[in-house]
């Protein structure tokens, strides 16, 4: 039996994440790159993390790697504005919910992504709250 994909998409991991943390897929919205961000999070991928930052917002990849060890634990996608096939630009309003020393928070952010030379990538948090 396969495993679920931490995206929570339903699907299984080879089928929905794998294919972009091992660089054989590039995401084609929006919401996959931000699908495939969150599981890159979940694993401690912080080359993909990093490599899917738009250059212009991203920290160093040696701050990203002590930038803490949450343990992820859901994400839900609350609404997505453009992001799809042909689009340039697209925004992606989320909740992720975490554990970090002993206590459950969430996150929800409303995110901005572009898409430069038919790969998209995040650039920064239109907002931003800690819950």
């Amino acid at each position: 039996m396969s495993q679920l994909c931490p995206c929570q998409s339903g699907a299984s991991f080879a089928d929905c994440c794998e294919p972009f943390l091992t660089y054989t897929n590039k995401p084609d919205t929006a919401e996959a790159l931000m699908r495939s961000r969150y599981t890159a999070y979940t694993r401690a991928d912080w080359k993909y993390i990093f490599k899917t930052w738009h250059k212009t917002t991203r920290p160093t990849l040696p701050s990203l790697r002590s930038s803490g060890s949450a343990e992820w634990l859901g994400l839900k996608i609350i609404s997505c504005n453009e992001g799809m096939l042909g689009d340039t630009q697209g925004q992606i309003e989320f909740i992720a919910s975490y554990k970090n020393d002993q206590e459950i928070a969430q996150i929800k952010e409303h995110s901005q992504f572009v898409c430069e030379k038919g790969q998209w990538l995040y650039v920064d948090a239109l907002g931003a709250c800690m819950e």
